[in-house]
């Protein structure tokens, strides 16, 4: 068997773990009304979540800017839509900023790009930036495709491309900023086809951004990734462009900046010309911008069309890995079954695949289902949004034909309904203890607490492995893992109260 070495640690004096309930709902709320989620965030102010996204609001016989409103148990509250610009597309990105009480969004207009914000004091939403993306100081045409806030909060700063030439055949990556003060960075080189996907800021205040390499042109599987760093003055510090270690990857929208300044991107690497997304998975590139490694993740089958896909990234609430959204696909060579599942899965900090979950809404033979964004939550777990569309969908009782989506599930991704209390450290080492640790046979489990448990073991894939009664503080449990494959897992003890806490063990 493998070795594993594990470092276990706790909190010293007190160790808290937030109540946290899970939930798993979607939008319905008139058979007229389609929705989509795109973005997703914690509303600490008022206690609650904002899912935001397109909405097609019925008032105005269009699609829109939406965001709606869940209480913190998953209710569903308010919808609130933007009813006085044209600003129809927030798919653009899945990114979202909370700044001076405001929640805010990219959105497209006919010819506008604007970060649309709702004020989460007043619930009003309203246009904070705007620029017109075919008459501006470039000269040509630019495209949106991520932002961040700058460090003034007057100012968005946006990720995309600017075309131009006769034709606009050319395409040079691009930064810019909006707001009071216009500033802009282009990459400007030999290479004329690279777009930048999307932007963060690391720990020095460098503005980090990933983008591809389309330098043969509809030839998607040639496309190479890259980073580039600019400062606030948007002058250029370094560009990796040239470097000979770029990955084959197209970009996604996933992208972060982990707590040691490491950058990962979500995409692919695509299997041809016209591809649509081909092998999904994740790269990593160090503080530098240097590439590290790809891992592939996800059991799709013929992913030709590119249903399964990774859309989000965060680091891991521990920081042991990284927590990444999207959805798993299968469908027949012949296309007459297309279904993809929502999914969320967890790479350790190498790329090794931790655990993967998959959701299902509704069921249908051509139904595509996504988590487009996750967030990490205040109480230890994850959030997510999407969407649920069902192509086949004919009947009232199927409508709307796509819905927005949302859950929230525990730091290990499973969909928990049940509150976890407040633990102390020290019941909770009282209360029940495990030995040895690590372990190659026999794991014995006791209790001091005179009280019956319930007693699980998963593995790190969320599966259930056994489960156990423990009585009182006299009944000592014995179990056999000489035939358990070599890991991690969690044992997990719930109390006559529904309390819940868990434990961690090696078997080597």
């Amino acid at each position: 068997m493998k070795s594993y070495l594990l470092s276990i640690f706790f909190l010293a004096n007190c160790f808290v773990s937030f109540s946290q309930n899970g939930f798993k709902d979607q939008i319905t709320l008139s058979p007229n009304e389609p929705s989509i989620g795109l973005h997703i965030g914690e509303d600490t102010i008022n206690k609650r979540y904002v899912l935001s996204g397109e909405f097609v609001d019925q008032n105005l016989g269009r699609w829109t800017t939406g965001f709606s409103i869940f209480t913190l148990d998953g209710l569903l509250d308010t919808v609130y839509t933007h009813q006085k610009d044209s600003i129809f597309f927030s798919s653009v990105s899945n990114y979202s900023s909370i700044n001076n009480n405001n929640y805010c969004v990219l959105g497209l207009g006919a010819r506008t790009r604007n970060v649309v914000c709702l004020d989460l004091l007043t619930d009003s939403i309203f246009v904070q930036n705007q620029i017109d993306g075919f008459e501006n100081v470039f000269d040509g045409i630019v495209s949106a495709w991520g932002f961040i806030q700058s460090k003034t909060q007057n100012n968005s700063i946006i990720s995309g491309s600017y075309k131009y030439g006769e034709n606009g055949e050319f395409k040079d990556a691009a930064l810019y900023q909006i707001g009071d003060t216009f500033k802009y960075y282009t990459s400007g080189n030999s290479i004329r086809h690279q777009t930048a996907l999307n932007l963060k800021r690391n720990s020095k205040d460098e503005i980090v951004a990933a983008a591809v390499n389309s330098s043969v042109p509809f030839d998607a599987a040639s496309d190479l990734s890259y980073t580039f760093f600019i400062n606030e003055d948007f002058e250029l510090i370094r560009d990796n462009i040239f470097s000979p270690s770029n990955p084959n990857f197209s970009l996604g929208k996933g992208m972060v900046i982990d707590s040691e300044d490491n950058i990962l991107v979500t995409g692919a690497r695509r299997s041809g010309p016209f591809s649509q997304l081909g092998t999904p998975g994740v790269v990593k590139f160090n503080p530098e911008g240097i590439y590290e490694w790809t891992s592939f993740l996800g059991n799709n089958i013929n992913n030709v069309d590119g249903w399964g896909r990774w859309n989000s990234i965060i680091e891991a609430i521990d920081r042991d890995g990284y927590i990444v959204a999207g959805s798993e696909s299968y469908q027949t060579t012949n296309r007459d079954t297309m279904i993809s599942k929502a999914a969320l899965a967890k790479i350790s900090n190498t790329g090794d695949s931790l655990w993967m979950r998959t959701f299902t809404y509704r069921n249908s033979i051509n139904i595509r289902e996504q988590f487009e964004t996750v967030i990490a939550t205040s109480d230890g777990g994850y959030l997510a949004g999407g969407s649920s569309a069902d192509f086949t969908a004919v009947e009232e009782k199927d409508w709307p034909w796509v819905r927005a989506i949302i859950i929230k599930v525990d730091e290990n991704g499973v969909l928990d309904t049940n509150a976890v209390s407040v633990i102390d450290i020290g019941d909770l080492e009282a209360g029940v203890n495990m030995y040895p640790n690590p372990v190659s046979e026999q794991l014995f489990i006791t209790q001091s607490v005179d009280e019956s448990l319930h007693l699980q073991i998963y593995n790190l894939r969320g599966e259930l492995i056994e489960k156990y009664e423990s009585q009182n503080k006299d009944h000592i449990i014995i179990v056999d893992v000489a035939t358990y494959e070599s890991g991690v897992y969690i044992l997990r003890a719930i109390d006559e109260n529904g309390a819940i806490f868990s434990r961690r063990f090696v078997v080597k």
